[in-house]
């Protein structure tokens, strides 16, 4: 069971705050270090995490 799997199952137990926060500051803290980045390759592999945790916090939101 990977993270989202997890957190989706904490979704449907009733932990939707702590979850979304913490998705949250995952997305922040990706964004931070994008901005700071200046090898373009790494930078790219941020990004591609990046858009992957935005797309699943908008899934998990659906959720609630």
């Amino acid at each position: 069971m990977n993270s989202f799997e997890r957190d989706k199952q904490a979704i449907h137990d009733g932990d939707t705050i702590e979850v979304m926060r913490r998705r949250k500051v995952q997305i922040t803290t990706l964004e931070t270090k994008l901005g700071r980045e200046k090898n373009t390759f790494r930078a790219s592999i941020i990004a591609h995490q990046l858009e992957a945790r935005r797309g699943e916090y908008a899934a998990l939101d659906a959720l609630i």
